[in-house]
Order: structure tokens, then sequence, then C-alpha cells
């Protein structure tokens, strides 16, 4: 199988990778091929520091458990494969149930709540000996943040009750492109981002 990347507007096709060396130097070409394109230079590009991780600034916040790191980085050797639960597979532990009921919140009302976000996540790392904490979050918490209404009445899945009809409808309802910044994360999204702080804290 082959797939393509666009280098100086020109379609290159490279063939797949053969083995786990050569997929990490064709995703870094792939990368590094993009910044190029965006005209910036290997250092990457200049971030918010507020962003960071805050072991950035206190070495001694990186976590004692640092195995999913490693391998995600893939630069050196790992003594064995991370093991972590997806969010998904942690909802069939009898305390999510419980704390669910103690609420008395939806599933999609408890991503609002960063106190229920960092006790869902955190409830299969204390009964297992897990390498890392999946958010207890969902990609349809960036559909609500475009004005785009989801709900969860339970039984049935997930619902758009008033999908998005067309390029006109979009829009009208969308949030403009320009007004995608910080700001309109933090208004927006600032729960998510309250809530990764709480369950660093808990780690």
């Amino acid at each position: 199988p082959k797939f393509s990347t666009v280098v100086d507007g020109a379609i290159k096709s490279e063939r797949a990778a053969a083995s786990q060396d050569e997929d990490l130097e064709l995703t870094r070409q792939i990368i590094m091929a993009h910044v190029q394109k965006m005209g910036l230079d290997e250092e990457g590009v200049e971030v918010d520091e507020d962003l960071l991780p805050s072991h950035n600034k206190n070495p001694e916040d990186y976590p004692a458990n640092d195995l999913m790191i490693r391998a995600a980085l893939g630069r050196d050797e790992v003594e064995r494969t991370p093991v972590w639960l997806f969010r998904q597979a942690g909802r069939h532990l009898p305390e999510y149930h419980a704390y669910k009921e103690k609420v008395g919140r939806s599933f999609l009302d408890m991503l609002s709540y960063p106190e229920d976000v960092a006790e869902c996540t955190m409830q299969p790392v204390r009964r297992y000996d897990m390498d890392a904490a999946i958010l207890f979050s969902d990609i349809l918490v960036i559909a609500e943040a475009f004005n785009i209404k989801v709900t969860m009445p339970g039984g049935v899945g997930i619902q758009v009750p008033c999908p998005l009809v067309g390029p006109a409808d979009m829009m009208e309802r969308v949030p403009s492109k320009d007004s995608l910044n910080k700001d309109f994360v933090h208004d927006k999204l600032g729960h998510v981002m309250e809530s990764v702080k709480l369950i660093r804290s808990q780690m």
C-alpha cells in the first residue's frame, strides 16, 4: 500500500512503512514537510507557556510513572507495553454507576463538572494497576462548543436534534474562524482544562 504527502505543492507517493522504526521516520518526515510548508523552523511553533505541562517549569512535577510518555515518544525501548483503560470501558465499574446515581447527572451533564470528570477518570486507575489515565470526556464537547446541541436521553444513544443542513446553516450557527482564539477555548472548554488540572493533582 502507498500513501501520499504534499511537499512544495507536489504530491509525493511513498510506500508503506516496513517496520516500526521506518514508520516513525516517515511520520517525522510528514510532520517536518508540513512545518516547512508553514514557514516554521525545526524548533516548531511558539506556544503559550500556560498551556505547557507543569513539569516544564517544575521538574519535580514530572509523573513518577512515565512509561506511557516514553513509549509514545518512541525514542528508546520500553520495558513493557503500557496499559490503560479507555473511558468507555471504565463505565462498567460499579463505582462509576454508584457515583453517577449519587450526583444525579447524565453522562453529558457530568462532562461539564470538573469534579465529576476527575472522579470518573481516576476510578479505573484506583482499581487497576494502570500506566495512564484516560480523560473522562467526549468529542461531543467540541460540537457543543460550536453551538451544536447534543442530547443523550438514554436507551437510544446520542441525539443531535438540529444537525447542520448545509453551508449556509453552518455560516449562521457555527462561530466564525476569527472568533476561535484562546478566549473562546477558555470560555467554551475551560471546564475541560480545569478537569485535567484536577486529575493531575490526584495522580
